[in-house]
């Protein structure tokens, strides 16, 4: 296991693709339920989230991976890694090489505040020795690393963006049931396309519900006159990236978001006479080391300058290969993925594991995401049940995630619902659809409905709730 300051990763080593994972929580959703907990180690399934995408990189055979987290969960991380992945920089005799190696870096952020992925990213710059792949460690199922590098390679792009199909309308009213818990809620994209994958304009949804305005720039016009607009489309935070990209992050001093600043403007500036300087600079075409690169020049950029660069697109070699910014659509017969950044979705994720039968899960996740069936889970075939669960007799508990220590007693029922760890359920309590994290006592004859429950809390007698997060706060 690496250092804090220091990476394994040798500092000559030929590396095609880093692969950097990003822990912030940018929209706070991990905040909403637990406070001074890393959003990878939350759990899914009672399996901490990062678990998931860690396996999806092993499996694809992407061996360099860099965990960027909060310095205040540095320890908890390095942990869980070291108890978690014991091959880890083990040497592969037959290989003469390490099967993966997964090195945990550090950011500090100001107070509480949380840090965007660009802050993230440059506090690792030095670290990053290749083009690199970022994503988050909230998607959840498989993602389809190679197509997407492949398409990078085969354009050359300065950015690839990994873009996943959203879940098709459906009118009949029992598919519509089967498949309401595999919808993604959040995260839409409006896109235009070209037959080639490569992005003319791109903008998220809530941009356009509050300006309804999609911008296409005139040099992207002149290079991209046949295209298409999607928008049914979901952003699944992943991208790749030249490594000279680090060097824009570094001068775009505004910049906090890769999804709402970086990309829109990467795809504003390809194709001019700007993206053609930095392509010229690159010191290997293919920029499979760090490229080196003179200073982002001064000031930035707007309409005008955006029209001139426009109007003088025949004044560099229009059969120049400038980089441009291309995107991978996977699609939904890949099974089941998506981002787990809010709440809703994180219900649906660990309900998702909530079936009768594992092979059910055969065609929507992959096969490292599944639990072996046990004995002691078979009274409750469609939950998913950790270690010292105690309960009275006559109890109800159906699709449900129970974590470490829950206790539930008797006449109680809990359906649909997410139990962390440390939890007593007293008698008479109805539950559904409801999250309940750690350390939570529910006293007598409570009524739970699509609620949150927050750590260290206690719901008293007789409590009735639907759709609140608890406990209440009265300033």
């Amino acid at each position: 296991m690496s250092s804090a300051n220091q990476s394994k990763v040798p500092m000559g080593i030929f590396v095609e693709f880093q692969v950097v994972i990003l822990t912030n929580d940018e929209n706070h959703f991990a905040s909403e339920l637990i406070d001074n907990k890393c959003k990878g180690l939350i759990k899914i399934s009672n399996r901490c989230m990062i678990f998931y995408i860690i396996k999806n990189i092993i499996e694809q055979r992407l061996k360099y991976i860099t965990i960027v987290v909060n310095s205040k969960y540095l320890d908890d991380m390095v942990n869980y890694i070291n108890e978690t992945f014991p091959d880890n920089y083990k040497f592969d005799e037959k290989k003469n090489q390490n099967s993966y190696c997964i090195d945990v870096e550090p950011f500090t952020a100001n107070g509480n505040e949380e840090m965007g992925s660009i802050q993230c990213l440059l506090q690792i710059k030095n670290k990053i020795k290749s083009d690199f792949i970022v994503v988050n460690c909230d998607i959840l199922g498989f993602v389809d690393f190679h197509s997407l590098a492949n398409l990078f390679r085969g354009e050359n792009a300065i950015c690839a963006i990994m873009l996943l199909e959203d879940n098709p309308s459906n009118s009949d009213k029992k598919k519509k049931e089967i498949t309401e818990e595999y919808l993604n809620l959040e995260n839409s994209v409006w896109v235009c396309i070209d037959k080639n994958s490569k992005v003319v304009s791109i903008k998220d949804s809530l941009s356009m519900k509050q300006n309804g305005k999609l911008k296409i720039s005139k040099i992207n016009l002149h290079f991209h006159r046949n295209f298409i607009l999607k928008t049914d489309l979901l952003d699944s935070h992943v991208y790749i990236f030249k490594n000279y990209v680090l060097e824009i992050m570094e001068h775009k001093k505004s910049f906090s978001s890769i999804k709402y600043d970086l990309i829109p403007y990467l795809v504003n500036i390809q194709n001019t006479q700007r993206a053609a300087e930095y392509y010229s600079k690159s010191e290997f075409k293919f920029n499979m080391y760090k490229t080196l690169i003179n200073k982002y020049e001064e000031g930035e950029d707007d309409t005008e300058e955006g029209k001139k660069e426009g109007d003088s697109c025949g004044a560099f070699d229009s059969e120049e290969n400038v980089e441009s910014v291309v995107c991978y659509v996977q699609p939904r017969v890949n099974g089941f993925c998506q981002r787990i950044n809010s709440v809703p979705n994180f219900i649906k994720a660990n309900l998702l594991f909530c079936v009768s039968r594992h092979e059910q899960l055969k065609n929507v996740l992959p096969s490292y995401c599944h639990f072996l069936p046990t004995d002691k889970n078979q009274s409750y075939k469609d939950c998913i049940i950790s270690s010292h669960f105690e309960h009275d007799e006559n109890i109800h508990l159906k699709k449900s995630v129970l974590g470490k220590n829950v206790r539930i007693r008797k006449n109680s029922t809990i359906s649909r619902s997410i139990c962390m760890d440390n939890i007593t359920i007293n008698e008479n309590c109805h539950i559904q659809n409801t999250i309940i994290c750690d350390n939570v006592v529910i006293e007598d004859n409570c009524k739970l409905i699509d609620c949150v429950i927050r750590e260290n809390s206690v719901i008293g007698k007789n409590s009735c709730f639907e759709k609140e997060t608890l406990p209440l706060f009265i300033s």
